[in-house]
């Protein structure tokens, strides 16, 4: 049913059906290339080597197959996360790597099926993958591996992004491709030093982990056609909400939840398994900030607006702050944690700071009379 739909072109044009096919046909280099591609994003071998000895059906013939594996690593991390938290997997959705070349995911359900489907696009892990990496060249980072430590203060960091321009370099190159073309595949590939692996494989993660959370969360909440959860409204207020706005509220509240505790299967601690939600919101308002400032030339006037189906980044940014006290142990760790936020805010600003003085040539020149 779900090869039906992506034939029709319901999701976006499918590309690269030559090349899935090839992958498809030879598990062999298939593999290989996975464990390429792994080592450079910074994933452990222990975290796929299952995965690659398996025989995996892939769900239609669309599929790009690399993305599948990833897209199915997640989703076994999501439901351990849930299991460990008393909710039941035993129905969850199937899911599948849609190759349309759009950074997107949703949750759907198609008349007639008996499951509800996760649709992810290969772009999407692109986005997160490379938002990641050029973040992370933006901190003074030491050590490497899972020994890393790195500093926040905003004046090393300050200095760092002015004397390292490589950083602002990849986040320009990055914004231009989603703007130019709408992929961020399409931006230069690199692979930073061996010490960013670490760091930047974290944010990857927490990103990841948080939309593959945030669309089981619309099928949790009974958002596709059926009656919300009562316990799942209620934990969102205000009486001038709309029930799209409500729903995607809902579904990153969820979403928050299942990525953290999947980020502390791994060790990481509060405030460094949240802060992967807040940058997946950080990297869609730097591009639409990207946009606005090429388009008018000006970035002070610049506002995060709501959609009619989803809130502004920032007001879904501040709501999952909000969320904390439920699902931290104490005040203190809440607080640990709002301070780390703050400072990943400021570190933001720094850096789209010195993007706009790196596309200050390419603005048009506005009429400020």
């Amino acid at each position: 049913m779900l090869e039906e739909y992506l034939a029709t072109g319901e999701f976006g044009e499918l590309e690269d059906q030559a090349v899935y096919a090839s992958m498809t046909n030879n598990p062999t280099n298939m593999a290989a290339i996975f464990k390429v591609v792994a080592a450079k994003i910074g994933l452990k071998e222990s975290d796929y080597a299952g995965l690659l000895s398996q025989t995996i059906v892939l769900p239609t013939r669309f599929e790009n197959p690399s993305a599948y594996r990833i897209v199915d690593m997640l989703v076994v991390a999501i439901k351990n996360a849930a299991k460990k938290i008393g909710v039941d997997v035993s129905s969850f959705p199937s899911y599948s790597s849609i190759p349309t070349g759009l950074v997107n995911a949703q949750a759907v359900s198609f008349e007639g099926a008996t499951k509800k489907f996760l649709l992810f696009d290969s772009q999407l892990f692109h986005y997160c993958n490379l938002y990641a990496k050029a973040f992370s060249l933006c901190l003074p980072v030491k050590g490497a591996g899972e020994g890393f430590t790195f500093d926040l203060d905003l004046v090393s960091i300050e200095h760092h992004v002015k004397q390292f321009p490589e950083c602002v370099k990849r986040f320009v190159q990055l914004l231009n491709a989603m703007c130019e073309t709408g992929k961020p595949g399409h931006a230069e590939q690199y692979f930073p030093d061996d010490k960013y692996l670490g760091i930047s494989s974290l944010f990857r993660s927490g990103m990841e982990l948080f939309v593959v959370g945030h669309e089981f969360g619309h099928v949790y909440a009974k958002h596709l056609g059926e009656m919300i959860a009562m316990q799942s409204k209620a934990m969102i207020g205000g009486a001038n909400l709309s029930e799209e706005h409500r729903q995607e509220f809902e579904a990153d509240a969820i979403g928050l939840i299942l990525m953290c505790h999947a980020q502390a299967e791994k060790g990481y601690d509060a405030s460094l398994a949240y802060i992967g939600a807040e940058l997946f919101f950080h990297a869609l308002e730097m591009e639409n900030r990207f946009r606005h400032a090429l388009k008018t030339g000006r970035d002070a006037e610049y506002t995060s607006l709501p959609s009619e189906t989803h809130p502004s980044h920032e007001a879904r940014r501040l709501m999952l702050r909000k969320h904390l006290p439920s699902l931290l142990d104490s005040e203190a760790q809440v607080n640990s944690v709002l301070a780390f936020a703050e400072k990943y805010e400021n570190i933001v600003s720094i850096i789209w700071k010195e993007v706009l003085t790196n596309i200050a040539h390419k603005l048009p020149t506005v009429n400020l009379a």
